[in-house]
């Protein structure tokens, strides 16, 4: 085991270490004699500790075994990300030691960061390029709808009387009786399509722009709900049938970034909408002010499967996920709930099994804005 390339090390069941190879001193920072007889759960950070705690140890204690990635805190300072393998070892059919295989991957993991970093910009890029190529080719939309229309307000009564007088009661599959509504309907509803691709190309633009976040400028808290809501419409209609939105006309300005907050709202409402399994279920979004103690309030609410309550405090942990499957990285929440604390907030979340969660962004609103 001292050979060993990976880290090893045993410790007992309240996780004093009584074994440690080369490997995983190196990794912690110190040699064998300082390692030996620490407790392991010293070298994680708060947050991890909590989870290796209440959920990852009991896990062992009950299925013999647990793997997954964890952030481990050299004694020297710095922060390594790892993939754990932890062993329930029986001695006489009794739980004696955990063991410990520790893969440090904290390069890979950098390495990782940088191409996402890289797809990030590259994906922002394109997104920026494929919105203007839309949008151009909408100015075509937006220009002859309203064109069509005065066409159509001017020969319609022509139309009518000609069909009048030759006694044609069908256009095409169009009664004549009811052209005059239909057709201006439909016109109208070109006009309001081509408005809706330019509102939802403009967020998109918004979106994906580098912003250095800056908090001297004040944010209509209603707007940006009601933008992230249309760039995630598509997903919302998919996922539900019963979606609402509650505006509250009172609601300051507050301090903060535009696109940051909007950020936080896109992965609240794309949590909820995978959250829900019944597409007759509720979903909602709102906001509010609450006078008492200056915070403006972002409300989430869904009536999906709900949040087990032995992983509630753990969902803004870094790399925490539980959609391993279907591509999580667990960096959403996580990402969120740093946005909302640099903003002076906080990210809450009250949910109940089978019932729904109420996810509640709390963002301080200054004396002199309200």
């Amino acid at each position: 085991m001292d050979r060993a390339n990976f880290g090893c090390g045993w410790s007992d069941l309240d996780g004093n270490i009584v074994f440690a190879n080369k490997a995983l001193c190196h990794l912690l920072g110190a040699p064998q004699d300082d390692v030996v007889g620490t407790n392991m759960k010293d070298y994680y950070p708060a947050e991890v500790r909590d989870q290796l705690v209440d959920i990852i140890l009991p896990e062992v204690l009950e299925k013999g075994e647990w793997e997954g990635e964890l952030e481990i805190v050299s004694i020297k300072g710095p922060v390594n990300y790892c993939i754990q393998k932890i062993f329930l070892v029986m001695e006489d059919d009794k739980p004696k030691y955990f063991a410990n295989a520790i893969t440090d991957i904290t390069e890979h993991k950098k390495y990782e960061d940088l191409l996402h970093t890289d797809k990030l910009t590259s994906l922002g890029t394109l997104v920026a390029g494929v919105a203007h190529e839309i949008n151009n080719a909408n100015t075509f939309v937006k220009l002859g709808g309203p064109g069509i229309g005065k066409v159509w307000k001017s020969i319609c009564p022509i139309v009518k009387k000609h069909c009048e007088e030759n006694d044609i009661k069908k256009i095409g599959n169009l009664e004549t009786s009811n052209m005059e509504n239909y057709v201006g309907k439909l016109i109208s509803g070109i006009e309001e399509g081509a408005d809706r691709i330019q509102a939802l190309v403009t967020e998109l633009k918004n979106f994906a722009r580098k912003e250095k976040p800056d908090f001297r400028k004040f944010v209509d808290v209603n707007d940006v709900v009601q933008a992230a809501v249309l760039l995630v419409g598509s997903k919302i209609k998919r996922a539900t049938y019963n979606f609402s939105e509650d505006y509250a006309e009172d609601v300051p300005h507050i301090r903060g970034s535009r696109q940051q907050i909007e950020q936080v709202v896109v992965n609240l409402l794309v949590n909820s909408c995978e959250a829900m399994e019944d597409p007759k279920k509720n979903l909602m979004v709102a906001t509010e002010f609450d006078e008492k103690n200056h915070r403006v309030l972002i409300k989430v609410t869904d009536e999906g499967g709900g949040i087990p309550p032995e992983i509630l405090d753990h969902i803004t942990d870094s790399f925490f996920t539980t959609k391993v499957e279907t591509g999580g990285t667990g960096l959403g929440l996580a990402i969120s709930s740093r946005i909302v604390s640099d903003h002076g907030g906080e990210l809450l979340f009250d949910s109940q099994l089978n019932k729904g969660t109420i996810a509640t962004m709390s963002l301080p609103v200054e004396k002199s804005n309200e």
